[in-house]
């Protein structure tokens, strides 16, 4: 309730001479000591020890209307979704945005060891013993038409959707696979292949089922049958069939 000077009171008149109104102020007081959730931006994240500093986008208001900002709370963990070996983590940055929550105990000691622990103070719902939850909440472009999982950046150029039947990934600049062996079952059709540094250009690159660059050049294995070495010159050549490599 706003009063006539336009001073918000901590005392609702609503609820004078009455036993529920009292037990209403009560609470409501109660409740204002106790943290939950709310939006927060990253001010400083530590990515090897996953610990953040934020500000909480929510302020205090007094009861002659003035805002007043909260603590800012720091070294909270970030929740990392992960499981049976695997974890998904982003390299936050300043001006991230997200949500804290409060755990109901303190839980300083089993942030120490991560096992079963008694609670260090007397600390309840403090955003002290909070977790920092990063969330995107604007500034993306995601795909109406889409219809699929996606993992990507935020104007979509750079993304890794997954349907029912297929996994699509699509790169900007170029796409990295760093491996001692890259095994491909089924048809493999590239679009466009070059190999600037072999002199090698070739488009419409289709079925194969075993390729290896050998000396600079490439062979291809096609259904099963003969090699055929690719190395053009000048770029954009034919290949010459030769025997094809043994695979590893």
């Amino acid at each position: 309730m706003t009063s006539a000077t336009g001073n918000n009171p901590n005392i609702n008149p609503a609820n004078d001479d009455s036993l529920a109104g009292t037990f209403r102020f009560a609470f409501s007081q109660l409740m204002r000591n106790t943290d939950g959730m709310l939006p927060a931006r990253v001010l400083k994240y530590e990515r090897e020890e996953n610990r953040v500093q934020v500000e909480l986008m929510i302020a205090m208001v007094t009861t002659s209307g003035a805002q007043v900002s909260r603590s800012q709370i720091a070294n909270i963990p970030v929740i990392n979704i992960g499981g049976g070996g695997y974890i998904l983590n982003f390299p936050l940055a300043v001006g991230d945005l997200g949500f804290i929550s409060a755990n109901d105990r303190d839980i300083s000691l089993f942030l120490q060891s991560f096992a079963e622990s008694p609670p260090n103070t007397h600390r309840v719902k403090n955003f002290a013993d909070g977790v920092f939850i990063p969330s995107v909440l604007t500034g993306y472009d995601v795909s109406g038409e889409d219809g699929n999982a996606v993992l990507q950046n935020l104007d979509g150029t750079v993304k890794i959707s997954l349907s029912q039947t297929g996994v699509n990934i699509n790169a900007a600049a170029s796409v990295t696979i760093d491996s001692p062996l890259t095994t491909v079952t089924g048809e493999l059709v590239v679009q466009g292949l070059t190999r600037t540094t072999a002199g090698l250009a070739v488009t419409g690159f289709a079925t194969g089922t075993y390729a290896a660059w050998v000396g600079g050049s490439l062979y291809v294995t096609i259904d099963g049958q003969a090699g055929t070495l690719f190395n053009p010159s000048p770029p954009g050549g034919g290949g010459i069939p030769v025997p094809p490599p043994t695979p590893p």
